[in-house]
């Protein structure tokens, strides 16, 4: 079992843009998140700060990305942070109808499954160690 604890969360890139519906910075970092030294995927997360109305949203990508990795072989799946705690949440159909890097993951794709444990172990690991988020501990 994977601790999140134990994995290491290495940030690659941050972007500031103005959120459309109310006009804050929304701030998209994302990164890549190691297991004693070996790889295990990549994530993004999105906020609005200022606001407050848009909680983080962490995305975390698993799987063969590779040029040859097919979209079968690569996996999303995403959770809400907002003071109550963390939620799954599930792709909504537009945006699932669109995707064709990879194989976008809903709540009942995860939850009862053995990638769960290790979804939210990537998740708290995100949480705890991205000093983006700083700001809502």
């Amino acid at each position: 079992m994977i601790e999140w604890e134990n994995i290491d969360v290495i940030e690659t890139g941050v972007e500031h843009t103005q959120c459309d519906c109310c006009a804050q910075t929304t701030t998209r970092g994302d990164g890549d998140l190691s297991h004693q030294g070996n790889y295990i995927g990549f994530y993004d997360v999105r906020f609005t700060s200022a606001s407050g109305n848009h909680p983080p949203v962490v995305t975390i990508y698993v799987g063969d990305f590779s040029d040859t990795g097919k979209r079968t072989e690569r996996w999303a799946a995403r959770a809400s942070w907002t003071r109550d705690g963390c939620s799954l949440l599930d792709w909504p159909p537009e945006n699932k109808a669109q995707i064709t890097m990879f194989t976008p993951l809903d709540r009942s794709d995860v939850l009862g499954t053995d990638f769960a444990s290790e979804f939210w172990a990537m998740v708290d690991a995100i949480i705890m160690k991205d000093t983006r988020l700083e700001i809502f501990h």
